[in-house]
């Protein structure tokens, strides 16, 4: 099997630098906050992705990620599903960020599946935030930033413009679910722990010596 280590390595690092050329057009007034976005996103990139999808091609839709997301409040999941300027309505991108967690992208994709959105490509990637108290992206990666997750795809779909705010609703509470079972899950294996404590100290004492010859 070709060893593509190197190869890969290779190509992540060439986008990184290309980074730093970037002009950001949507977020210009905000070029040093995109480059250290873009850095933190192209980590969960790879060498076969990449070479797929050049700079060129992926840094445009890395900043309209990042002006899609700019502002957030801490408790809110942000889903938006922007329609491409096509006529024919069934094109469009769609742009999540939520408070970072287990299960978030495979959720996000079952969603899209389930409305019957086909994917042509998708950036996701998990990046410390700061946000002011409007929830407006204010640093990336300082000592006090919090784990987001962010997801962009590129969607397309019959009728995908008469159902923008189904396709919306619809996979906000998707993530809305997936938080409240994780956040939950922990306190549930609690209470279960708990429980199982329970019956072994029962058991421990229905088998004492002094039990039995009661």
């Amino acid at each position: 099997m070709k060893d593509l280590g190197p190869q890969n390595a290779d190509r992540v690092e060439a986008f990184v630098s290309t980074i730093d050329s970037y002009e950001p057009k949507m977020m210009a007034t905000q070029g040093d906050l995109f480059r250290l976005f873009a850095r933190f996103i192209s980590r969960s990139l790879d060498g076969r992705y990449l070479e797929r999808h050049p700079p060129h091609e992926l840094l445009p839709d890395i900043e309209q990620l990042l002006a899609g997301t700019l502002v957030r409040p801490s408790d809110q999941v942000s889903v938006q599903l922007r329609l491409s300027p096509d006529p024919s309505g069934r094109r469009g991108v769609l742009i999540a960020c939520l408070r970072d967690q287990r299960f978030i992208y495979s959720v996000a994709k079952q969603g899209l599946d389930f409305l019957g959105l086909k994917t042509y490509r998708a950036l996701h990637g998990v990046v410390p935030v700061v946000r002011d108290a409007h929830g407006t992206l204010t640093g990336v990666g300082t000592t006090e930033a919090v784990r987001e997750a962010f997801f962009w795809a590129e969607v397309e779909a019959d009728h995908l413009a008469e159902r923008h705010q189904e396709v919306e609703n619809y996979l906000r509470g998707r993530l809305h679910a997936s938080q409240a079972v994780v956040d939950d899950f922990a306190k549930l294996v609690g209470v279960v722990q708990s429980l199982a404590d329970c019956f072994v100290e029962l058991g421990k004492r229905a088998s004492s010596p002094d039990r039995r010859q009661a």
